[in-house]
Protein backbone atom coordinates (compact mmCIF):
# COMPACT_ATOMS: atom_id res chain seq x y z
CA UNK A 1 0.00 0.00 0.00
CA UNK A 2 0.69 3.18 -1.41
CA UNK A 3 1.84 5.95 1.66
CA UNK A 4 1.09 9.36 0.70
CA UNK A 5 3.32 12.34 2.53
CA UNK A 6 2.40 16.05 1.79
CA UNK A 7 -1.02 17.28 0.24
CA UNK A 8 -2.83 18.24 -3.15
CA UNK A 9 -0.55 19.82 -5.46
CA UNK A 10 -3.45 21.75 -6.39
CA UNK A 11 -5.54 22.70 -3.28
CA UNK A 12 -3.81 21.87 -0.55
CA UNK A 13 -6.16 18.69 0.80
CA UNK A 14 -4.09 17.17 3.08
CA UNK A 15 -6.45 14.51 4.62
CA UNK A 16 -4.72 10.81 2.78
CA UNK A 17 -8.35 9.35 3.41
CA UNK A 18 -8.93 11.52 0.01
CA UNK A 19 -5.46 11.72 -1.79
CA UNK A 20 -3.85 9.74 -4.71
CA UNK A 21 -1.55 10.28 -7.30
CA UNK A 22 -2.30 11.36 -10.71
CA UNK A 23 -0.57 9.87 -14.16
CA UNK A 24 0.29 13.06 -15.34
CA UNK A 25 2.22 11.45 -18.37
CA UNK A 26 -0.74 8.85 -18.68
CA UNK A 27 -0.87 5.30 -17.15
CA UNK A 28 -0.79 4.39 -21.14
CA UNK A 29 2.27 6.33 -21.43
CA UNK A 30 3.91 5.08 -18.46
CA UNK A 31 7.45 3.08 -18.58
CA UNK A 32 6.09 0.28 -15.78
CA UNK A 33 2.79 0.25 -15.45
CA UNK A 34 2.75 -2.17 -12.33
CA UNK A 35 5.01 0.19 -10.19
CA UNK A 36 3.92 3.67 -9.54
CA UNK A 37 7.36 5.86 -10.69
CA UNK A 38 6.88 8.74 -8.25
CA UNK A 39 8.19 11.43 -11.14
CA UNK A 40 5.25 10.30 -13.69
CA UNK A 41 2.80 10.94 -10.62
CA UNK A 42 1.22 13.95 -8.99
CA UNK A 43 -0.58 14.10 -5.44
CA UNK A 44 -4.03 15.03 -6.18
CA UNK A 45 -7.03 14.87 -3.61
CA UNK A 46 -10.44 13.08 -5.23
CA UNK A 47 -11.72 16.28 -6.77
CA UNK A 48 -8.91 17.90 -7.98
CA UNK A 49 -8.08 14.32 -9.80
CA UNK A 50 -11.62 14.05 -10.99
CA UNK A 51 -11.35 17.96 -12.43
CA UNK A 52 -8.33 17.22 -14.19
CA UNK A 53 -9.34 13.71 -15.61
CA UNK A 54 -12.50 14.93 -16.90
CA UNK A 55 -10.05 17.62 -18.45
CA UNK A 56 -7.96 14.89 -20.09
CA UNK A 57 -10.66 12.60 -21.49
CA UNK A 58 -12.12 15.37 -23.55
CA UNK A 59 -9.21 13.70 -26.17
CA UNK A 60 -10.06 10.98 -28.11
CA UNK A 61 -8.88 7.59 -26.31
CA UNK A 62 -6.78 6.94 -29.54
CA UNK A 63 -4.59 10.48 -29.35
CA UNK A 64 -4.61 10.21 -25.41
CA UNK A 65 -2.84 6.73 -25.97
CA UNK A 66 -0.66 7.52 -28.50
CA UNK A 67 0.50 10.91 -28.36
CA UNK A 68 2.12 11.72 -24.78
CA UNK A 69 2.27 15.59 -25.73
CA UNK A 70 -1.27 15.70 -26.25
CA UNK A 71 -1.62 14.16 -22.91
CA UNK A 72 0.95 15.50 -20.74
CA UNK A 73 -0.48 19.70 -22.38
CA UNK A 74 -3.57 18.73 -21.39
CA UNK A 75 -3.04 17.63 -18.21
CA UNK A 76 -0.93 20.74 -17.42
CA UNK A 77 -3.37 22.88 -18.99
CA UNK A 78 -6.05 21.61 -16.55
CA UNK A 79 -3.99 21.72 -13.31
CA UNK A 80 -2.95 25.15 -14.15
CA UNK A 81 -6.33 26.25 -14.85
CA UNK A 82 -7.53 24.89 -11.62
CA UNK A 83 -4.69 26.14 -10.07
CA UNK A 84 -5.00 29.96 -10.74
CA UNK A 85 -9.03 29.42 -9.74
CA UNK A 86 -7.76 28.59 -6.52
CA UNK A 87 -5.57 31.57 -6.35
CA UNK A 88 -8.32 33.69 -7.63
CA UNK A 89 -10.38 32.33 -5.16
CA UNK A 90 -7.94 32.91 -2.05
CA UNK A 91 -7.87 36.90 -3.39
CA UNK A 92 -4.52 36.50 -5.16
CA UNK A 93 -3.80 38.33 -8.32
CA UNK A 94 -0.07 38.17 -10.83
CA UNK A 95 2.45 39.64 -8.50
CA UNK A 96 1.49 38.40 -5.42
CA UNK A 97 3.77 36.74 -2.93
CA UNK A 98 2.73 33.16 -2.03
CA UNK A 99 3.12 32.42 1.34
CA UNK A 100 1.36 29.51 2.09
CA UNK A 101 -2.43 28.29 1.12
Amino acid sequence: MLKFEGCCVLCGESDKLVLERHHWIGRSNAKEIKFINIKETVLLCLNCHRKITNTVNRLPPKVRKENKEAYINSTMGAMLELYGKYLKEKGLKHGDRIESI
